[in-house]
């Protein structure tokens, strides 16, 4: 730095906190002045500098040493990065001041494709919002801006789905569209598009439900009508809609026969919760009927089906039917809950014989024991 005697003289009149903000604000011209291998050690020294400034005078220290970090770009982005994680953990842990530096980290991991570095943590990121107490436009922002970066990799794109999907959690539901600022309407439009797309999204009851989803039927009706066939729709009702729009598939950048895949594995997985806890089994032609396939190509249905989650089960390949064992629901409605009460019920029932079946069991082999001592 070349305003050492600026320095001493501030030293000399103990003016530290003036000492502190030059050495931030000078930081950005040691990535020019050192070389790689210095460079974290000179800047765990000004780390250790800058440190002793006093929490309020702090928060305006960092951003001058952290800016000019994530603007230089991805050279020497692993150095930077260690950089920034030993300044993250050299601030107190429920410091507000930590919530800017992790964004910084986001920001350059992305830029440098570090991401792999960032991800182990995000399991702990609502940890870190009440830690940090930020308000929720901090949250909004730092959620969104995940689901940004982690959506230009591809082994991220589920991880970025589920932050979209978050990031519109947190607007109250509301049909009206001018509840919402435009920008959560395109991140909406985004979210609907990435379901439709995304081979791995299969729960679209959930999204179909969010506000600002649900606020986009003005203006995109259609489009949310195809959302819906999605939540409890089936292929003819898919093949439908289709050709009564002709080129709206296209149009809005869709794919048919992408979209078609993912509507049979919904409609199979609605025809195979009707055969859980069934005394009959799922018959190939009921799915060939239910898909509108053939019956040749069920097996390698069902087995998609296996695959991606959404059913269990045993093929029989000789009595041509599939022995279901599990069936994600699609949408939850009060007949769903009713069903998964009279199982708990029945459970419950099931637990209280067995539990008396033990009870009676200890009480003959106390009576038993009672005689061998007599």
């Amino acid at each position: 730095m070349d305003c050492e005697a600026e320095i001493q003289t501030l030293l000399d009149a103990q003016n530290y906190d003036a000492v502190y903000a030059k050495f931030a604000k000078k930081s950005s011209s040691l990535l020019e002045a050192v070389g790689p291998k210095d460079i974290e050690k000179v800047y765990n020294l000004l780390i250790a500098i800058v440190s002793q400034a006093k929490q309020e005078e702090l928060a305006d220290l960092v951003p001058s040493i952290v800016n000019p970090i994530v603007s230089s770009g991805e050279e020497n982005a692993t150095i930077k990065l260690k950089v920034l994680s030993n300044l993250y953990n050299s601030i107190e842990t429920t410091s507000h001041i930590r919530y800017s530096v992790f964004v910084a980290i986001v920001q350059l991991a992305s830029t440098a494709n570090e991401l792999d570095t960032v991800v182990p943590v995000l399991p702990q990121l609502e940890s870190f919002f009440v830690s940090w107490d930020v308000d929720l436009d901090e949250k909004r922002r730092l959620i969104l801006l995940l689901s940004d970066v982690l959506g230009q990799v591809e082994e991220f794109k589920n991880l970025s789905y589920e932050y979209l999907i978050q990031y519109l959690k947190t607007y109250q539901s509301s049909k009206s569209t001018a509840a919402y600022p435009k920008q959560v309407q395109e991140t909406a439009l985004k979210a609907v598009h990435q379901a439709l797309t995304l081979s791995f999204v299969t729960n679209f009851s959930d999204l179909a439900a969010l506000g600002p989803v649900q606020s986009l039927k003005t203006a995109h009706a259609d489009l949310l009508s195809l959302v819906q066939i999605f939540v409890s729709g089936d292929v003819k009702a898919f093949k439908a809609f289709v050709k009564k729009h002709a080129g709206f598939v296209s149009k809005n950048e869709l794919d048919e026969e992408k979209l078609l895949k993912k509507i049979r594995l919904l409609t199979l997985s609605s025809v195979a919760c009707k055969y859980v806890d069934s005394t009959s089994d799922m018959p190939f032609s009921v799915v060939s009927d239910a898909l509108e396939i053939d019956v040749a190509d069920v097996e390698e249905w069902v087995v998609t089906g296996i695959r991606s989650g959404l059913i269990d089960g045993r093929i029989d390949q000789v009595q041509k039917v599939v022995c279901v064992s599990r069936a994600t629901h699609r949408e939850f409605s009060a007949k769903e809950w009713d069903l998964l009460s009279d199982k708990l019920v029945g459970w419950s029932n099931n637990l209280k014989d067995i539990l008396q079946v033990l009870q009676n069991a200890k009480a003959v082999a106390s009576a038993a024991q009672q005689q061998q001592q007599q």
